[in-house]
């Protein structure tokens, strides 16, 4: 993958037309992130692109 590639999604990330699109997981090589803002409402009610944190409370565990 070209550096260019993920350059480019990081200045689209930090412009005002990603605004909205926070806390997703998004490959610049694999994902249509020039398109993003097209689903902006329904990626802010779903899960899509999506990086979950688990903790041992998620799965019944009190480890502290």
């Amino acid at each position: 993958m070209p550096l260019e590639l993920g350059a480019k999604l990081a200045v689209y990330l930090a412009s005002e037309e990603s605004n909205g699109i926070t806390g997703k997981l998004i490959s610049a090589q694999w994902d249509p992130w020039q398109d993003l803002q097209k689903h902006r409402d329904e990626l802010a009610m779903s899960d899509i692109y999506c990086l979950r944190r688990i903790v041992p409370e998620d799965r019944g565990k009190k480890w502290s």
